[in-house]
């Protein structure tokens, strides 16, 4: 698992709990002293990164995952996590449901767990909780990843509900639910193709936070 981000830091994520990210951080996580920092402080990826520990580019010939999660979420530099292939199953036994969750997904895209990277990009601080969650299957075709995962997703969240949406120059699928402490919550669903985005903010913050990812990948019309 890599990590990045040098604010101080008490919550992780279970590695396997990954695919169910955005479930696991509605229901809340502690506040941490992350500070506001100008753009001209912003870490770049390049200059953060360890290039002979970072796989710059992904096997599909993409820049790797890592290189593309946000490094500034309303002037917040998040806490990055990454989990790669089977680390996914690391706190899974062989017969828990998220596991074979994760791997009827897989299956449903054609793809291997070591096809599957995922991350989570979160700020939690006093003043803003917001957090991008990227669930990536390398190689799977444009339009087969979201109807596998939203159900995953949806399963997990209180009465939840979706409409379809642009925010700013992306599409996307609002999904209104419950936060922890009872109030409305909206999650912010992009499909990129091979790669489903996931945010939670203001939305104000959640379209500026879109707007700095990945433009979708083109539709093959032959399918």
């Amino acid at each position: 698992m890599s990590t990045r981000g040098t604010q101080p830091w008490s919550f992780a994520l279970p590695a396997g709990l990954l695919i169910v990210a955005a479930v696991v951080l509605l229901a809340g996580v502690p506040a941490v002293a992350q500070e506001q920092v100008t753009p001209a402080a912003r870490t770049t990826p390049l200059a953060s990164a360890d290039p002979t520990q970072l796989p710059l580019v992904s096997g599909s010939g993409r820049p790797d995952l890592y290189l593309e999660m946000p490094y500034d979420i309303d002037n917040y530099e998040p806490r990055i996590e990454i989990t790669r292939g089977r680390d996914h199953f690391a706190d899974l036994a062989p017969d828990d449901p998220r596991r074979r969750e994760l791997e009827g997904l897989l299956e449903t895209v054609a793809a291997d767990v070591e096809d599957l990277v995922t991350g989570y990009a979160l700020v939690s601080t006093e003043a803003l909780f917001a957090f991008v969650v990227a669930v990536r299957v390398e190689g799977a075709t444009p339009g087969t990843l979201l109807p596998a995962y939203l159900p995953i997703l949806l399963g997990g969240l209180e009465d939840p509900g979706t409409t379809p949406a642009r925010l700013g120059d992306k599409e996307v699928l609002v999904v209104s639910t419950v936060g922890a402490e009872g109030e409305p919550a909206e999650l912010y669903v992009y499909d990129e193709g091979d790669t489903v985005w996931i945010v939670q903010a203001p939305r104000t913050i959640a379209e500026s936070t879109l707007a700095d990812l990945p433009a979708p990948l083109a539709v093959d019309p032959a399918g």
